[in-house]
Order: C-alpha cells, then sequence, then structure tokens
C-alpha cells in the first residue's frame, strides 16, 4: 500500500488546507497548507485525532459520522481551531467522502475571512454587470429620446409639413417628450 503522501501527492501543491482522515477520525494526511494553517507540522499532526483540535467537536464528529453513514459525497461545516496561546481560528471545514483503503474522508479548511472575501468579490461582480446593464439600457433610452426631439424638430421646421410627420403627431399617444431648441 503506497503511503497517504504518496496516495495524495497532488495535493502537496495546493493552497488550500486539506486533511485525509480515516474512519475513525484520525488524521492520516494533512498536506503544507494544512500545516501552515494550523501551525503544527504534518508529523505532529499524523495519527491525532481530528475532533481534538475544534472546539465544536460534538457538532463536528456528528458531521463527520453523518458523512459516512449517509456516503455523503460532501458536507460542510463552520468549526472554531482551538490554537493554544493564541485566539481560535474560524474555520470552514468540507468534507468529502473518499474511496481509498485505510481513508475515509477529506477535510478541506479554509479561514471564514478568505470565504466571505470570496463572496464579495462575487457579489462585485454581479453589481459591476448589473450596472453596465442598466448604464448600456439608459444609453439606449437616452438615444430613443434624442432622435424623437430631432424628428419633432425636423417636423416643427419645415415650412410644410409634411404627411408623415403630421401622421406621427397624431398618432403619438405617448406623453410628448420635452425637447429644447
Amino acid at each position: 500500500m503506497a503511503s497517504p503522501g504518496q496516495q495524495f501527492a497532488g495535493l502537496e501543491l495546493l493552497a488550500t488546507a486539506v486533511v485525509a482522515l480515516d474512519s475513525e477520525f484520525v488524521v492520516r494526511y494533512a498536506n503544507p497548507a494544512a500545516e501552515n494553517l494550523l501551525a503544527t507540522g504534518a508529523k505532529s499532526l499524523n495519527g491525532q485525532p481530528f475532533l481534538q483540535f475544534f472546539v465544536e467537536r460534538a457538532e463536528l464528529e456528528r458531521a463527520l459520522g453523518e458523512a459516512l453513514t449517509t456516503h455523503w459525497d460532501y458536507s460542510a461545516q463552520n468549526v472554531t481551531y482551538g490554537r493554544v496561546g493564541r485566539e481560535p481560528l474560524p474555520l470552514a471545514c468540507t468534507m468529502t467522502r473518499i474511496e481509498s483503503e485505510g481513508l475515509a474522508l477529506l477535510a478541506e479548511l479554509r479561514p471564514i475571512e478568505e470565504q466571505l472575501r470570496y463572496a464579495r468579490e462575487e457579489r462585485l461582480v454581479f453589481e459591476q454587470q448589473a450596472n453596465r446593464e442598466l448604464i448600456a439600457i439608459s444609453r439606449t433610452k437616452s438615444r430613443i429620446r434624442w432622435a424623437a426631439c430631432a424628428a419633432r424638430r425636423s417636423c416643427s421646421s419645415a415650412s410644410s409639413i409634411s404627411p408623415s410627420c403630421a401622421n406621427t403627431r397624431k398618432s403619438s399617444s405617448r406623453k410628448p417628450i420635452a425637447c429644447s431648441g
């Protein structure tokens, strides 16, 4: 059997913290991003119960258990990583069921601030797109108003009103457009 480090060689390159757990929720692998986020080396993480690191042990244990028993492919939980001598770190923990010998779950850990930043960025992109569309609509309406004003000016400035201009004036049921000029 390949070691978890060899099994998950691609995870070594990720910027996202990833921890592989066995069916008893014991850490069997932690990538360098997890070491950095949790400020603990992989050697000290491996073999440790995953739940001991978090304030919400009962809720997390229930979520992990449900992920295994109901065969969820995905589950998310907000947890607080209890750091010794430092402020607790709020994290989003996403669990994915994996089928690998000796391993049951893959836990992805992200600081909640990062998750909120991504949500803010997505919202800003959406708002910018909506603003662009509103500006385009406004420009179109302005062009239509200017075209209508120009048409009225050309009709009213003609010495003899052409039949097409007269028909336009009579058939218009809309409010008159204020044109300066």
